[in-house]
């Protein structure tokens, strides 16, 4: 999970309910996600990626 400013932990926290502080370890690699972890992280990033695909202009 790269700090790319993307997303920030706030908005990565509501898309896979993982609080700020755990994302950070991940991010920061103090820590490494269980697979349940990485699959909630994975698809929080889906979910939030899929979301402008139904703004019609």
């Amino acid at each position: 999970m790269p700090n790319s400013g993307f997303m920030s932990l706030a908005g990565m926290e509501r898309a896979t309910g993982i609080n700020q502080k755990q994302l950070s370890n991940y991010l920061n690699h103090r820590a490494v996600p269980r697979r349940k972890q990485a699959d909630r992280i994975i698809s929080g990033i889906h979910r939030f990626a899929k979301e402008p695909l139904g703004i019609t202009l």
